[in-house]
């Protein structure tokens, strides 16, 4: 199986204008929509406090794909 990017499927058909409008409300525009979408995840939550420092990671991570 090969890697296929969905983006374009996501942004650029017909029936993704929906989406368009929620990214571009978010500040997105068709540049950053063109590019892949990466998806940061943690655990950090209030009730596991060893996973605090997780959310500074995160921002971190950010930080970097930007």
């Amino acid at each position: 199986m090969t890697y296929r990017p969905r983006e374009k499927e996501l942004f650029s058909e017909d029936n993704a204008a929906h989406r368009r409008a929620i990214y571009k409300g978010c500040g997105y525009d068709d540049i950053d929509l063109s590019k892949p979408l990466i998806g940061i995840v943690n655990t950090c939550n209030d009730a596991a406090l060893d996973h605090v420092h997780l959310d500074k990671l995160a921002e971190h991570v950010k930080v970097g794909i930007w």
